[in-house]
């Protein structure tokens, strides 16, 4: 049996001088425990990384009531909290309006290779249909859906809301999203685009896609489910960058973040109204050093009658670098630097108590070298 991680909270103090003891460091903050337990987890948060001067966490330790070192290890990240979910596309069928007149039934039949939806009932087929909608094949997923991704071809530029539907029989239909917002936009060569439809986890074998009343219809062009196994993120802590200067050009603006911050997510603010900011970011270590491009997105904020639009959190490889600089279209003249913030997986550290409380956390020393043990050392049985 895997032993009990306690969550602790913590409160920051400076900590004394005495050297090989918790006065060895520049930080200390009380670990408030509960029961007995031998292993004990917490959380850093950006205060305590952001006195630390070791990207690898090792200025750090936890000391009992006596200033005796414990035991401690760094609870690696959850892979399959973090896979990508992976999009399949889906065989799409154009829906005339004869096909969601009361009293018509679909069917898939599939005969000489090819597959077709048949309509039976309702109102008789009209000379030129219509498209009021498609129908999409979702029998090949074998868990729950959680996402469809849409392209279309005409019209290219287009901002309206789409009505999702599920079925198991082609008979009974379950709304997914009344009234999901989507948009494609280009401006100067660049696009920006919401063509995501999320829902809460269903099992469907079929999708039906149409419009609400009044919004306009386009051609679809592609349409690609996702599962909902492994969608689900670590939450992550979010910090405001640190503005320190504009950069050497026009549109550039230099930020500074913790030096131990593994930073792996990024997103710009912005503050009401509509927005769009294509940008580029760039990283280094120190200030002499040439800067390293990491990213290029598109970053906006577009209101649409009662919603909003923002463009997702911008994924990075962890990074831990000092100093970013956010390269932004000159032409665009802003007024001030854009508030960027920074997200990233806080790290985990799990001792053993093997001494006597009161448990202190000390941290932020130069001449530290790291303590920590690997998880299998720390708890034998870790898997």
């Amino acid at each position: 049996m895997k032993p009990t991680l306690w969550l602790l909270l913590l409160a920051p103090a400076l900590a004394g001088a005495a050297p090989n003891g918790p006065g060895d460091f520049a930080f200390s903050q009380a670990l408030q425990i509960s029961g007995g337990a031998a292993y004990h987890e917490l959380s850093l948060s950006a205060e305590v990384l952001a006195a630390l001067t070791r990207k690898d966490f090792g200025d750090l330790r936890v000391f009992d009531a006596q200033g005796a070192p414990q035991p401690h290890a760094w609870r690696p990240e959850s892979p399959a909290a973090e896979l990508a979910p992976k999009a399949r596309a889906l065989p799409f069928f154009p829906l005339p309006a004869r096909a969601l007149h009361p009293g018509s039934a679909l069917s898939i039949d599939v005969s000489s290779g090819e597959t077709r939806v048949k309509i039976r009932g309702g109102a008789p087929a009209a000379k030129a249909e219509v498209t009021v909608g498609y129908l999409l094949d979702a029998r090949e997923f074998s868990e729950p859906l959680a996402a469809l991704i849409l392209d279309w071809q005409e019209p290219r530029v287009y901002q309206g809301r789409v009505r999702l539907e599920a079925s198991e029989d082609l008979l009974s239909w379950t709304t997914l999203a009344a009234s999901a917002p989507i948009l494609r936009s280009e401006y100067q060569g660049r696009s920006l685009a919401r063509q995501r439809v999320e829902w809460s986890p269903r099992a469907a074998k079929y999708l039906r896609l149409t419009w609400p009343q009044g919004e306009s219809s386009f051609v679809l062009a592609a349409a690609s489910a996702e599962a909902a196994a492994g969608r689900g993120e670590t939450a992550r802590s979010w910090l405001a960058a640190k503005f320190l200067k504009a950069g050497d050009k026009p549109g550039e603006f230099i930020y500074e973040s913790p030096k131990a911050l593994p930073v792996d997510r990024l997103r710009l603010v912005f503050g009401t109204g509509n927005h769009m900011l294509p940008a580029e970011l760039l990283a280094r270590e120190r200030e002499d050093e040439p800067w390293i491009p990491l990213a290029q997105s598109v970053f906006y904020r577009v209101s649409q009658g009662s919603d909003t639009l923002q463009s997702p959190d911008l994924v990075l490889t962890r990074s831990q670098h000092r100093y970013w600089l956010l390269r932004t279209d000159p032409r665009l003249a802003l007024n001030a630097a854009p508030i960027l913030e920074f997200g990233w997986l806080p790290p985990r550290l799990v001792f053993l108590a093997q001494g006597s409380a009161p448990f202190q956390l000390a941290y932020g020393a130069r001449d530290v070298q790291s303590a920590a043990l690997s998880m299998v050392t720390l708890v034998p049985d870790w898997a």
